[in-house]
């Protein structure tokens, strides 16, 4: 994110505490509030009412809302910014060429939702989300729950949300989005939130793909469910959750194909019998996709990721089955060089090599 340039907008604000307000947690994993898990079941018998650590400490919450509240109004979490990390970098001019302004809403019980900005090409769809709760509710994402620490997610007070919520005599708001998985042959998926407030809150979607088409007619399934903080006891129920879907419609950034590639010996990785392996460079980096077909000794647990000599690949993928039984590996936002050999290597769980393929180009 632009630092320097939030600093600025607020006068020269300690850069410390801006490094901290700008912190967020991704989510280990994306989840809908659909949890097969019960509730743990009562909680606390006794919920206190959050008190201030003093002028000092609430003088500083208040300088991280209005940092927050600065920082959306210059849109410093948009996707160019939320997309950026330590390990592949800022977006290139490239891709941030095909970002969309936009400007559609849905709006549930208790709050609303806009998609603000897009980005989508032959592997990659990159969204951003608007998500305002209405008094009365205090927000989280759905990869959260009510015993989530406010703390962890950037959220000012001691505690969690559940006791947040009580001392506030508010109820608690879970939202979380997601992309129809059949209909672009989602592959993997991820979302975080960042936190502007306890009612607002930006949502980064992030899905590999493998549908493509020169425009992309979809939908961004929201999902939300309220929770009465105290009343944890509830089984689960499908009816509480909300389901909204925000008609979406998106043109496809143009990749360009760097080679197909034929494996010198198929059969090298236990269990598989290898296919094609086909390199694309799109706006975001180079894109893989491999095929195979399991034999009688696959066993899907065995295998978590593979590597590619020369690059590193550093959007949301891996391999599994399809559907179908056919077996895939799919990975985005490739960084490296592509010559007319690839050495593949597969790993299993324990990051250890299962064994490993030359790919030759055709």
């Amino acid at each position: 994110m632009n630092r320097k340039l939030v600093s600025n907008a607020l006068t020269g604000i300690d850069e410390e505490l801006i490094a901290e307000a700008m912190e967020f947690r991704a989510a280990e994993r994306s989840r809908i509030p659909e949890r097969n898990k019960k509730m743990k079941k009562n909680h606390l018998e006794n919920h206190p009412v959050m008190v201030r650590r003093g002028i000092a400490l609430a003088l500083a919450a208040c300088l991280v809302l209005a940092l927050a509240a600065t920082a959306y109004a210059l849109n410093l979490f948009g996707l160019r910014e939320l997309y950026a990390n330590p390990n592949r970098g800022e977006m290139p001019q490239e891709a941030q060429a095909v970002i969309e302004t936009r400007q559609e809403t849905a709006e549930g019980e208790g709050f609303q939702a806009r998609i603000t900005e897009s980005y989508c090409d032959e592997n990659t769809i990159l969204l951003t989300l608007s998500v305002t709760a209405d008094e009365g509710y205090v927000l989280a994402d759905s990869s959260e729950d009510p015993f989530t620490e406010l703390q962890s997610i950037g959220l000012e007070g001691e505690g969690t949300l559940e006791e947040y919520a009580l001392g506030q005599e508010r109820k608690l708001l879970f939202v979380g989005a997601s992309l129809p998985w059949e209909n672009l042959g989602v592959e993997s998926f991820g979302q975080h939130a960042v936190y502007l407030s306890d009612r607002e809150m930006v949502l980064y979607l992030e899905a590999t793909k493998s549908v493509s088409a020169p425009v992309i007619e979809t939908v961004c399934q929201i999902n939300a469910q309220i929770v009465e903080p105290g009343n944890l006891n509830l089984e689960y129920d499908p009816a509480a959750i909300q389901r909204l879907e925000i008609p979406l419609t998106m043109s496809e950034g143009v990749g360009t194909l760097l080679g197909v590639y034929a494996p010198e010996d198929p059969k090298a990785i236990p269990g598989l019998e290898l296919g094609e392996l086909r390199l694309e460079r799109t706006p975001l980096g180079i894109s893989l996709r491999l095929t195979g077909v399991p034999t009688d000794d696959f066993a899907e647990a065995d295998f978590m990721t593979l590597r590619v000599e020369g690059m590193e690949f550093h959007g949301n993928g891996g391999l599994g089955l399809r559907e179908d039984g056919s077996f895939f590996a799919a990975y985005s936002q490739g960084q490296g060089e592509a010559g007319d050999t690839l050495t593949v290597t597969f790993l299993d769980w324990d990051k250890e090599s299962v064994g490993t393929v030359t790919f030759v180009k055709k």
